[in-house]
């Protein structure tokens, strides 16, 4: 997978460059939650339409019907869906298959560099319409502090490129450093 860069903007694009050339907006996460209704949809196609560079959208969308609407209005160009807000990797795989049934590509969402980021690359080599670039964190270690340290080997990123993890399962083991220093909690049911 290429990585590439993320915008945000109500609609209004401005730059977060990680690579150079690359060009990708996406309405922020505030805007997005409030587009289910018919007039605001109109609204994202419109501006869409005046834009010269690919509109992504579904980040933080986690319902299949929504997606189904958004994806049959044409709302943006580019597909988003989060791995984990979207219930794991099967649901975000029916909403490629929507997706790609109308020619719309899918670049999800993967805003750290925690195991959100490995699922999606799998996703991506695993659907015809991934769209080529994976979401990549520049969040440092003073605002993700969390996403350093969980598994190795590391992702990393060469020549604008980054490898899907092909190991056992996800490619990737927990560090039992990590396990050891993480809290710890029980769920049960049927306690007193």
């Amino acid at each position: 997978m290429t990585a590439g860069n993320k915008v945000g903007g109500r609609y209004r694009p401005t730059t977060r460059t990680l690579l150079p050339g690359c060009s990708i907006a996406s309405p922020t996460s505030k805007s997005r939650a409030r587009i289910g209704s018919t007039n605001k949809l109109r609204g994202v196609r419109a501006a869409l339409h005046d834009l010269d560079i690919l509109v992504t959208g579904g980040e933080q969308d986690w319902d299949l019907a929504t997606w189904r609407r958004l994806i049959a209005g044409r709302t943006f160009d580019v597909a988003q869906p989060d791995v984990l807000y979207v219930g794991g990797v099967e649901r975000a795989r029916r909403v490629a298959a929507m997706a790609g049934a109308v020619g719309v590509p899918v670049m999800p969402h993967s805003a750290n560099l925690s195991l959100v980021t490995v699922f999606t690359l799998h996703l991506m080599g695993a659907v015809p319409n991934g769209g080529g670039y994976v979401e990549w964190s520049i969040e440092g270690p003073d605002y993700y502090p969390w996403q350093y340290g969980v598994y190795e080997p590391v992702l990393v990123v060469e020549d604008g490129h980054v490898r899907i993890p092909d190991g056992p399962g996800w490619g990737v083991d927990i560090r039992s450093d990590w396990l050891d220093q993480a809290e710890h909690q029980t769920s049960e049911t049927g306690a007193e």
